[in-house]
């Protein structure tokens, strides 16, 4: 039997589906690599955190010589563990499309004072409290920490947690008080509040500054 020698034509054809294949190779293995997130969240980690914050928040209401003072740590506390733009970004829903860089960083900041002036009030009963990890679960948005909450001379308090690190850092997105999504009140109170100033997100955000 003789062996045929490829023409250079037909090598050619060899050569470029060859490199073809392995060029296809390759992308789909750093397609896969790209999907796969650096670090998966994990409940550990993520029941730490909302440790963490509770210790934080009473620390803030139990050892702060002022109302003012309180509500300046517990500010603090939501720019150091709450995802602040993401939650701004969700309560003003599509206006934020329509809305400047400047007027979506206006809103994000004075959404966070506001933010804490409310649910500073709130947490104010929280002075003696206890928080207790009932369970955590990953969730298709991240992990979903269940915690109960004992207050001295109230029935128990049911906070769930939902942390995510799709920005980039492991922060909380909302909260579930006795499963009413924190976010969603916002979402809707933010959606009066526009309607009744016309829709002038300016105008808004003085409203929010005003509340704050």
């Amino acid at each position: 039997m003789t062996l045929k020698t490829p023409t250079q034509s037909e090598f050619e054809i060899v050569r470029r589906k060859f490199v073809s294949v392995v060029a296809a190779v390759m992308m789909s293995g750093f397609l896969a690599l790209q999907s796969e997130p650096a670090h998966a969240l994990t409940t550990t980690e993520v029941e730490a955190l909302i440790e963490t914050v509770a210790r934080e928040i009473r620390t803030a209401i139990n050892e702060s010589e002022s109302e003012t003072e309180m509500f300046k740590r517990f500010e603090s506390v939501l720019e150091s563990y709450a995802d602040l733009p993401i939650i701004a970004r969700s309560a003003l829903g599509v206006e934020w499309r329509r809305a400047t860089a400047k007027q979506r960083r206006e809103f994000t900041a004075a959404f966070s004072r506001y933010l804490a002036l409310k649910y500073g009030k709130h947490f104010r009963s929280f002075q003696q409290a206890q928080v207790k990890i009932r369970r955590s679960r990953l969730v298709k948005s991240g992990v979903l920490v269940e915690t109960v909450v004992s207050r001295s001379g109230a029935p128990p308090l049911a906070i769930d947690w939902q942390v995510s690190d799709k920005s980039g850092e492991t922060r909380i997105f909302n909260l579930y008080i006795e499963g009413v999504s924190v976010l969603s009140i916002e979402r809707q109170e933010i959606g009066l509040l526009l309607d009744r100033v016309g829709g002038d997100i300016d105008v808004l955000v003085a409203e929010l500054e005003s509340h704050g």
